[in-house]
C-alpha cells in the first residue's frame, strides 16, 4: 500500500510561548560565545547579528530542542514521521536598528524551512513569492507575512523570498530540513 503525503508549499503556524523564550535564551548565549557571521544578502547596521549554524555548535540544550520540539514541528506540520526529519540548518538573524534580506531560495541546501519570529515589529515583513516564472506570476503570487512573536511559517525550500527592511530590531529564528530516505 502507498504512503499518502500531503506536503503543504507555505503555511503560517503558531508556536508556543515557551519556545519563544527559549530561543531568546539561547540567541543571548550563543551572542556571549560567538562572533558574527556575516553573510553577503543580509545587509544592515552595525548592530545587525547573524548566527553560524547552530548544529555546528556544541550546546546540549539545543541539540535537545533539535531532536525534541523542532523535529516535531517539521513532522506536525508537513505531515511525515519524525524519523523522516532530518534538521540540516539553523540559526538566528537580528536585525538591529536597520537590516534587509535579499530574494533567495533555500532548495541546494534543504527541503523544507522553518520561519519563527521572536518579537512583534511593524515593518520587516518576509515576502514570499510562490511563483517566481516572471514578474506577473511574482506580483501576482506575493504573500507578506508581518513578525510577530510566536509566528511560524514552514515553507517549500523552492520559494522565493526575502527580508523587507526592518529598522525595529526584528529577531528571527531560521532552521531547514531535509526528507530522510
Amino acid at each position: 500500500m502507498n504512503q499518502i503525503y500531503n506536503f503543504p508549499l507555505f503555511k503560517t503556524i503558531e508556536v508556543d510561548d515557551r519556545v519563544v523564550i527559549f530561543l531568546e535564551n539561547i540567541l543571548k548565549l550563543y551572542k556571549s560565545e560567538n562572533d558574527n557571521h556575516p553573510q553577503s544578502n543580509f545587509k544592515g547596521s552595525e548592530d545587525t547579528y547573524r548566527c553560524g549554524n547552530f548544529l555546528l555548535w556544541d550546546n546540549s540544550e539545543f541539540n535537545q530542542f533539535k531532536n525534541t520540539i523542532l523535529t516535531d514541528l517539521y513532522s506536525e506540520h508537513l505531515n511525515i514521521p519524525t524519523n523522516k526529519v532530518d534538521i540540516v540548518w539553523s540559526h538566528m538573524l537580528e536585525y538591529g536598528s536597520g537590516a534587509s534580506m535579499h530574494p533567495h531560495k533555500h532548495m541546494h541546501n534543504e527541503d523544507f524551512g522553518l520561519v519563527i519570529y521572536l518579537n512583534d515589529c511593524d515593518d520587516g515583513q518576509t515576502e514570499f513569492f510562490l511563483n517566481d516564472h516572471d514578474i506577473n506570476s511574482l506580483i501576482r503570487t506575493k504573500f507578506c507575512v508581518t513578525p510577530r512573536k510566536g509566528l511560524g511559517v514552514c515553507f517549500s525550500s523552492m520559494i522565493l523570498h526575502e527580508g523587507a527592511f526592518s529598522a525595529q530590531g526584528k529577531r528571527m529564528f531560521v532552521s531547514g530540513m531535509r526528507i530522510k530516505n
